[in-house]
């Protein structure tokens, strides 16, 4: 429903109809968006000692440290980077 609710918004704005997608989120905050590891959570954005359900997340294979929604959302972005764009809008 709410995919449904989203795509008749975004093509009330003049995008195209089926330029919205999905991605499955399990493990997008624990994988490095880096360097393709998979990491920990952690509390800090100094820390290199897992904490379940920290804030921060550490990679440390190439000793990234992100805030997990961050690194989540740029996972994410590899997976989609081109998010569409009508003319005189901005996203």
């Amino acid at each position: 429903k709410i995919i449904d609710d989203v795509r008749y918004m975004r093509e009330a704005l003049g995008h195209s109809k089926y330029s919205v997608w999905t991605v499955n989120p399990r493990y997008t905050s624990q994988t490095c968006h880096v360097c393709g590891e998979r990491g920990i959570r952690v509390e800090d954005a100094t820390s290199t000692t897992e904490k379940k359900g920290g804030e921060y997340f550490y990679c440390a294979e190439c000793d990234a440290h992100f805030h997990a929604d961050v690194n989540a959302a740029r996972n994410i972005m590899h997976v989609h980077p081109g998010p569409s764009t009508v003319a005189g809008r901005t996203n």
